[in-house]
């Protein structure tokens, strides 16, 4: 794998983390203590960090480095453990009403994840089955 690649990668592993930990770059640049520039090329996939700015990141987020690191598994996998339930959270997203469902916990049974999909419908229709 090239650099760029390997850039390109680790800037999607960042911006998975950041949309699942719902923080902002400026939040987490803070955290980690750079500038949000600096930040920014990361998620640009310009750069990547040195490897203490990698374990930072990486205790800031409670992940293993290999969460931003790890180049060669499948930066496609699922936050979900279950793999219905990772289509439903799929189904979820491309929905806008139900959209905010993906940052439930991630070992919920399909059951469980379907039934507060079902209940949010609900709600947005106004207490009627679609």
């Amino acid at each position: 794998m090239d650099d760029i690649e390997m850039k390109k990668r680790f800037a999607e592993n960042l911006k998975n983390l950041l949309y699942t930990h719902d923080m902002t770059q400026k939040q987490a640049a803070d955290a980690v203590g750079v500038s949000p520039q600096t930040f920014n090329t990361w998620t640009q996939g310009k750069a990547i960090p040195r490897m203490g700015k990698i374990q930072k990141l990486a205790d800031m987020f409670r992940v293993p480095k290999s969460e931003l690191i790890d180049f060669g598994r499948d930066t496609e996998k699922s936050y979900y453990l279950d793999p219905d339930v990772a289509a439903a959270a799929q189904r979820a997203y491309d929905d806008p009403d139900t959209r905010m469902l993906l940052d439930a916990k991630r070992d919920l049974s399909k059951d469980d994840f379907d039934y507060v999909v079902g209940l949010v419908k609900r709600l947005r229709n106004g207490g009627q089955d679609e």
